[in-house]
């Protein structure tokens, strides 16, 4: 009988081995949900295409919000592609320009996509047009996460249109976007 309890509890281990195993590759979510698609083709539904809940629309989303990391630093609107073309997140639209010199603000942010998370220098320039139409089409989103730069750096007569950013080198203290 000793023999066949070191048997047992060899299969015992043996068998939790597995199961762990198993358990890092495989998580609970994907058990339901392939569960889930097992009973509901069983009964014949069409749902099954949507299981697990397909969350890539809140990625795509994010894209036209403020809450990328990049804007960790931005007081303005985000430029769209406005008065022909062009423009968003990297780029003035085609109607409008950015004026050159120091006309630009940066701030440390927080690259959530590096491992481990890193800080890259993020300069915000303003995009300005010669016309008030043009800058009223050109606005999307309006983020305000640097109550410093709450003051546009076109020079009159230009209108401020918009502000895309440049992502610049390393830095140091970096910030997390507030969202």
């Amino acid at each position: 009988m000793g023999h066949k309890v070191s048997q047992e509890s060899n299969l015992d281990t043996a068998a939790a081995r597995a199961l762990d195993g198993l358990g890092q590759r495989i998580s609970r979510r994907g058990i339901v949900a392939r569960v889930g698609r097992f009973i509901l083709s069983a009964m014949g539904l069409s749902v099954v295409a949507h299981l697990p809940i397909d969350r890539t629309f809140k990625v795509e989303a994010q894209g036209t919000t403020c809450c990328l990391w990049q804007l960790c630093g931005i007081w303005g609107w985000l430029c769209n592609g406005c008065c022909g073309g062009g423009g968003g997140l990297t780029g003035c639209p085609s109607c409008s320009d950015m004026v050159r010199g120091n006309n630009y603000w940066t701030k440390c942010c927080k690259d959530t996509t590096t491992c481990p998370p890193s800080g890259k220098k993020i300069r915000y320039w303003d995009c300005c047009t010669p016309s008030a139409t043009d800058a009223s089409t050109c606005k999307g989103v309006k983020c305000e996460h640097n109550s410093a730069g709450n003051t546009a750096w076109c020079p009159s007569p230009l209108v401020y249109a918009c502000t895309h950013i440049e992502v610049m080198g390393s830095c140091s203290s970096p910030v997390n976007n507030p969202c």
